[in-house]
């Protein structure tokens, strides 16, 4: 790819990490990594640290913004911070040890996993949701 290409390649996927965190609150590693991939055609130990670093910038960015209007759990963002902190030297020296299609592979799975688990608790959610509003319309209202 010329450079130029590869330059407008990265701000449209930018962008839409960025939009898709913002309204979604997702991981942006996880929409980053696979654009990363079939976008600009990088290897999983390449397009993991470029996520990482692009990510980071606008997750504190957003959690600066959360911070200001009181909706940051400080307890659960410093136990995962401290834990990534820990391990994230251990996987980028495995990533740089394994071969793509493996770690590829590992991804998909988390991936899928993730989507199946996300899948479930909507519909769970849908359907307490229901239930409540069910449930409202069938008690006797005060007049």
């Amino acid at each position: 790819m010329e450079q130029q290409a590869i330059q407008i390649t990265s701000a449209l996927l930018g962008s839409l990490v960025g939009i898709t965190l913002a309204l979604t609150g997702a991981g942006g590693a996880i929409i980053a990594v696979p654009l990363l991939i079939f976008g600009l055609h990088l290897a999983v130990a390449e397009a993991a640290p470029i996520a990482l670093l692009a990510v980071s910038l606008s997750a504190a960015i957003g959690a600066a913004l959360a911070l200001k209007l009181g909706r940051v759990r400080y307890r659960a963002a410093g136990l995962i911070a401290v834990s990534g902190v820990l391990t994230a030297p251990i996987g980028i020296w495995a990533a740089h040890k394994l071969p793509n299609a493996p770690l590829t592979l590992l991804f998909a799975i988390v991936l899928a996993y993730v989507a199946l688990h996300m899948l479930r608790q909507s519909r769970a959610t849908v359907a307490k949701a229901e239930e409540s509003c069910s449930a409202s319309w069938m008690r006797p209202s005060a007049v």
